[in-house]
Formats: structure tokens, C-alpha cells, sequence
């Protein structure tokens, strides 16, 4: 059980709420994930559950994608950096619901 809210990725500057949130939710998950990686030799699966409001689409612009590649990017690379964003071939929908 994550201790803190699942966060979108931002890409605001570093100082902006969004990004302070982020990389704190993303330290605190690593740091609870670590020993599990470590001891997983090399290889590992992670289960995001974000629950979203009832009749929100999941597969039309539901951001589910951002949730889950801040995490990982963070896990892979072990440090807490700024994610870049994600690559999209032309099968992907853009878009955003605020």
C-alpha cells in the first residue's frame, strides 16, 4: 500500500505545487519500493491502482498513462529526476481532462 497520493507527471517548472508533489510522492514510493527491486534481480512488474470518478472514461483521455510513467521512470533510473515526456507513435490519444 503506497503512504502517499499517486500523482500525474508534471511538466511544470520545478518550483510549481505539482512538481513538489510529485517528486515527494515519487521519493516516498521509491524508497518503499527499494528493498523489492533490489532483491528482484533485475526484473520486476508494478500494479498502479488510481481510482478515478465514477462514469470517467478509462480509455478515452483518462491520464492513466501519466500516472504510471513517473513511477517508472523514477524506478528505473533510481534518482529523482524530471521525467521526459513520453514518446507516442500515431495508435495514442493526446489530450488532458482537468
Amino acid at each position: 500500500m503506497l503512504r502517499k497520493v499517486p500523482r500525474l507527471a508534471s511538466w511544470s517548472k520545478s518550483t510549481d505545487l505539482d512538481q513538489v508533489r510529485l517528486r515527494e510522492y515519487l521519493e516516498d514510493t521509491a524508497e518503499l519500493l527499494a528493498p523489492h527491486l533490489v532483491a528482484s534481480n533485475g526484473r520486476w512488474a508494478l500494479l498502479l491502482e488510481v481510482g478515478l470518478p465514477p462514469g470517467r472514461d478509462l480509455v478515452d483521455m483518462a491520464d492513466l498513462d501519466n500516472y504510471a510513467f513517473p513511477l517508472a521512470t523514477r524506478l528505473r533510473n533510481g534518482r529523482d529526476r524530471r521525467p521526459s515526456p513520453p514518446v507516442r507513435g500515431p495508435h495514442h490519444r493526446l489530450g488532458h481532462h482537468d
